[in-house]
């Protein structure tokens, strides 16, 4: 088993990556995140923390925050899925959950307001700093 430190600190630089190319490329014609760099990360996150339950829960905690209109995006989804996977139950997934919806609503709110014009949200670095919240937590 691979030392819960790795995986935040591994989660953490490759949350730090994504959250850089949301925000460059966030409303251009073509996305600017690879598909294949988030799902092969979720999934060598899943190999590294086999648990199927925290799965199950990272990827419905991903799934109500589509539908309730928190943020639109696969890479979104695909960050909170394998965020959820660094920690070792569910209750620290939900903390984690309640922490990005804190997040996600305080960031959406002050980016729409500074950003008037602006349909979408990069929703990443919200992501990123709920993780990094959890760090401070645990």
């Amino acid at each position: 088993m691979i030392p819960t430190w790795i995986l935040f600190l591994g989660n953490g630089v490759y949350l730090s990556v994504l959250s850089f190319l949301d925000l460059k490329t966030y409303n251009l014609d073509e996305g600017g995140i690879p598909s294949l760099l988030t799902t092969g990360f979720s999934l060598l996150m899943f190999m590294l923390n086999p648990n199927p339950a925290v799965f199950v829960a990272g990827f419905l905690v991903g799934l109500f925050f589509i539908d309730a209109n928190l943020f639109e995006g696969l890479p979104d989804w695909k960050a909170i899925v394998s965020s959820a996977l660094v920690f070792p139950t569910i209750y620290h997934v939900l903390i984690f959950a309640g922490l990005v919806a804190g997040f996600g609503s305080l960031y959406k709110f002050i980016y729409k307001r500074k950003y008037k014009q602006a349909k979408e949200v990069p929703f990443i670095p919200a992501i990123l700093a709920a993780f990094l919240a959890m760090g401070v937590l645990l």
